[in-house]
């Protein structure tokens, strides 16, 4: 064989930090336990896919599938998962009552188990269609097989099946969000950013869809996968990018995030006015610390900054998307882990009473809540 020129180029680099960037989201959401939801859970497993499609095609692109060629397609199957992986994702984050989940999955086991006819093949085989595919200028091996690789030629329909199963999930999906938002009374425009998150993450999805639909009945393989590539790349830089500033998207259910807009709909508080009340408690928990008085209340902080107690519970569900003690904990738990960081001559029990706990049990708790230790275990992880 001649010598390989392999392609290591920004593109490359583009694809591989993406691969990077999936297998790490799939990591954080699979193995820590506070975010171990069952429509996180899908959600990972979709960036894992991805992650693993993205593997495939950059092996190819680089050229580097020639020293592993026993690798070569190995993912075309997970097409057939990444449809109903997105809708199991959006139907446990939008109602969490349970859907059933091996039925979606019955094409994609089907098409893997058949793919076995291709995996049996010689190494040489799958080196002749990589540099077919890829239209390479590379010697074709001299070769045979008893076995077809496609013995009921269904490979033939593969593109139409895979685009065709896309769009009916895709339309699925569009359809639970669109009853969702019936039913809860909210619009595709809503300011609440989870359900923004829901509808950018399905007008990204539509438009790899659409893209994919037209250029792989128009363009040679080896530059309509390219171009997926770089969709797929781009769909895990964006949930990248949304966890990282947002990561209140990641919830169990969304449903109980809107609850606040439906409970303040005959509300009169402008959106000036909240801007307002939100500073003015901000003000109060940051420099003033009043989360640290153990017995601040509601009625107490509505004194403190002249505004109605309904008026800052708005506010707070609105603006925070938290409840009031849950702002505390919040403040307080952040506040604990710099004392701890700072002072590490203090006891835990001195630590609880300064951010305002009067009880040991109720500071682990809501520690171990917020940061996923306990807070003996984060004192441990510091030394």
């Amino acid at each position: 064989m001649n010598e390989i020129n392999y392609n290591i180029d920004l593109f490359a680099l583009f694809i591989f930090l993406g691969i990077g960037q999936g297998l790490y989201i799939f990591i954080i959401l699979i193995f820590k336990n506070k975010n171990r939801t069952c429509a996180n859970v899908f959600l990972s497993f979709f960036l894992l896919a991805i992650s693993l499609i993205l593997i495939d095609l950059f092996l190819c692109y680089t050229r580097l599938i020639l020293n592993t060629i026993f690798l070569f397609a190995f993912s075309d199957s997970l097409i057939f998962i990444i449809g109903p992986l997105l809708y199991l994702y959006f139907k446990y984050l939008l109602n969490k009552s349970k859907a059933h989940i091996f039925p979606h999955f019955i094409p994609f086991i089907l098409y893997f188990l058949y793919s076995f006819f291709y995996f049996i093949q010689s190494n040489e085989i799958k080196y002749n269609i990589y540099v077919y595919w890829y239209n390479l200028n590379l010697p074709i091996i001299e070769t045979s097989s008893n076995i077809s690789d496609d013995p009921l030629h269904i490979k033939r329909y593969y593109v139409l099946a895979a685009v065709t199963h896309l769009v009916f999930y895709f339309t699925w999906a569009l359809g639970a969000l669109i009853k969702f938002l019936r039913s809860n009374k909210q619009i595709l425009i809503s300011k609440n950013h989870q359900l923004r998150w829901i509808r950018d993450f399905l007008i990204v999805f539509f438009i790899g869809i659409l893209v994919t639909a037209i250029l792989k009945f128009t363009v040679i393989v080896c530059t309509v996968n390219y171009l997926i590539a770089i969709f797929l790349t781009i769909m895990i830089y964006f949930i990248s990018f949304r966890f990282a500033f947002r990561p209140d998207i990641i919830i169990d259910n969304i449903k109980k995030n809107i609850s606040p807009d439906k409970k303040y709909n005959k509300s009169s508080l402008s959106d000036e006015m909240k801007q307002v009340i939100l500073i003015r408690i901000k003000k109060a928990m940051e420099e003033e610390k009043l989360y640290r008085d153990s017995l601040i209340s509601l009625s107490k902080l509505s004194t403190k900054i002249s505004a109605s107690s309904n008026h800052i519970s708005q506010v707070i569900n609105e603006c925070m998307n938290q409840n009031f003690y849950e702002m505390l904990a919040s403040y307080r738990i952040k506040d604990a882990e710099e004392l701890m960081k700072k002072f590490t001559n203090y006891t835990i029990d001195e630590i609880s009473i300064m951010v305002g706990y009067n009880s040991r049990t109720a500071f682990n708790n809501a520690f171990k809540k917020k940061t996923g230790k306990t807070p003996s275990e984060y004192l441990i992880d510091l030394k």
